[in-house]
C-alpha cells in the first residue's frame, strides 16, 4: 500500500501509510532527504515490512520547528495506534526525542541526535548555518519536551570515538533518561548499520524487550554489511595514520558492492586532518607521505595539491612547490588562498612581475588583506627597483646627453 499525504505546511509533509505492524512508527527525515510529494524516511522499510507508519519530512534542513511541528502532530494524532515508535537519525534523531511526548511515544529510537544547533547552546558549528532565530527559540531537548512519553524507553545510538556526537548524547543525558547504544566507528553514520528491512526489524524487537545485548550486537553484525560505514572506519584509520588497515577497509567497503559516495573527498579530508597533526609535530616529510597517499584516492583534489605546495615551500623545495600550487589552480581555480600560496613562492625565486599578476587574482577571489597588500606593495617596489636598474643612465658611454 501507498502512502497518503495528509498535510502540506510551508515548512513539512506529513504521510501515512496504513500497514499490519502491531505498532506505529513515527519518522522524521535526515538532513540530506527533500520533500519531493512522495518520499519518507523509512519508505523503503515501510512497505518491504508492511509497517504502519507516520511520516514528517522537511522541506528543508530545519530541524523541525516547534509550533510547525505541533500543528502537523495534531493533525496526526487520530492515525496513531499504538505503542508509538520514533525513529530518526541527525536531524531526525533530534526530533524523534524532541517530540516523543507530543506523539505520545513508549519507544524512541533515536541515532547521533543534536542536543540542539543553536550555537549559543553547542560549540559543534556543522550545523549552525541551518539555524534561524526566529523558527529555534528554545529548540534544546527539554524535559517538557518527554511529559507525554515518561513510560518509554529512550535509545540513543552513536559512535562514542565521534566527539560531536557524544558530547549531544552527554548534553541530552542530563535531560532525558535514556540507554545509550555504542556504535564504534561509525561515525555520523550509524543508522546505515541498521538499513537492511531484516536487521531494522530484529533491532526494533531488541529494543522492545529492552535487549541491549542484542541491539549492540545487530549493529556489530550491520557494520560488516555496509559499505559506507566500512569506508568511514577506513577514513578513521586514515586520521590515525593507520594506513595499510585504512587500505584494507576501503577494499572491504568495495566487496560489499555499496554506492559509496564522496569515498575520494573523504579519504582526502582524513589525510589533510592526518597532516595538520603530522605538521604540528614538525613532520615534514610525514606530512608528504599522508598528502600524496590521499592523492591516490582523491588525485583531483585540490586541497591535497595545495597542501603539498606549502609543504614542499617550507622545507625550501620551490621548483616542486610551484608545480603542486599549480596542479592544484588547475582543478580549482577559484581558491585565494592557492594562488597567495603560489605568489609567495614566486616572490623567494625574485620573480617579483609573475607574483604581481597572481596576487592580483587572489583580490579578485579573496578581499585583500593587511598581509597582502604588503605582498603587493614589495612586487612593486622589487619591480620599479629592477626597471630602474635597467634603464640606460644619462652621460653614460654611448648613450647621448640631450642637445
Amino acid at each position: 500500500m501507498s502512502a497518503e499525504r495528509l498535510l502540506e505546511t510551508d515548512l513539512t509533509q506529513l504521510f501515512y501509510r496504513k500497514g499490519s505492524s502491531p505498532y506505529t512508527l513515527v519518522t522524521f527525515n535526515e538532513l540530506g532527504m527533500k520533500a519531493d510529494g512522495q518520499i519518507y524516511w523509512g519508505k523503503a522499510l515501510a512497505e518491504k515490512l508492511d509497517l504502519t507508519c507516520l511520516a514528517l519530512v522537511s522541506k528543508f534542513p530545519h530541524w523541525f520547528p516547534t509550533v510547525d511541528t505541533a500543528e502537523v502532530a495534531k493533525q496526526a494524532s487520530r492515525y496513531l495506534s499504538p505503542p508509538v515508535v520514533c525513529y530518526g537519525h541527525s536531524q531526525g534523531g533530534y526530533a524523534a526525542l524532541k517530540y516523543s511526548g507530543l506523539f505520545t511515544a513508549q519507544l524512541v529510537i533515536s541515532f547521533c541526535p543534536q542536543f540542539s544547533i543553536n550555537p549559543a547552546d553547542t560549540e559543534d558549528r556543522r550545523y549552525s548555518s541551518y539555524f534561524k532565530p526566529d523558527l529555534h527559540a528554545d529548540m534544546r531537548i527539554m524535559e517538557t519536551d518527554i511529559a507525554g512519553a515518561r513510560n518509554s524507553r529512550n535509545f540513543i545510538v552513536y559512535d562514542p570515538f565521534d566527539p560531536f556526537d557524544t558530547w549531544h548524547a552527554a548534553k541530552i543525558g542530563e535531560i532525558v533518561r535514556y540507554t545509550s547504544v555504542p556504535a564504534y566507528l561509525t561515525g555520523h553514520l550509524s543508522v546505515r548499520a541498521i538499513a537492511s528491512s531484516e536487521l531494522f526489524e530484529s533491532f526494533l524487537k531488541a529494543a522492545f524487550s529492552g535487549d541491549l545485548r542484542e541491539m549492540r550486537q545487530l549493529i556489530r553484525s550491520g557494520k560488516k554489511q555496509s559499505g559506507e560505514i566500512i569506508a568511514e572506519m577506513a577514513c578513521q584509520c586514515f586520521r590515525r595514520g593507520k594506513i595499510s588497515f585504512g587500505t584494507h577497509l576501503i577494499s572491504k567497503a568495495e566487496e560489499t558492492g555499496s554506492s559509496i559516495d564522496n569515498l575520494g573527498a573523504d579519504i582526502a579530508t582524513a589525510c589533510l586532518v592526518r597532516g595538520e597533526s603530522l605538521h604540528g609535530k614538525k613532520d615534514l616529510d610525514g606530512v608528504v607521505r599522508i598528502t600524496q597517499e590521499g592523492l591516490k584516492y582523491a588525485p583531483t583534489d585540490y586541497r591535497l595539491h595545495a597542501r603539498l605546495g606549502f609543504i614542499y615551500a617550507e622545507a625550501g623545495e620551490l621548483n616542486r612547490a610551484e608545480l603542486s600550487f599549480l596542479r592544484a589552480i588547475n582543478f580549482e581555480s577559484g581558491v585565494g588562498y592557492v594562488h597567495e600560496g603560489l605568489a609567495d613562492v614566486l616572490m623567494r625565486d625574485q620573480r617579483f612581475e609573475e607574483a604581481l599578476v597572481v596576487l592580483r587574482r587572489a583580490d579578485q577571489l579573496t578581499p585583500e588583506s593587511p598581509v597582502r597588500a604588503m605582498k603587493l606593495q614589495r612586487c612593486r617596489e622589487q619591480i620599479a627597483a629592477a626597471t630602474r636598474l635597467r634603464l640606460p643612465r644619462l652621460g653614460a658611454p654611448g648613450v647621448p646627453l640631450p642637445s
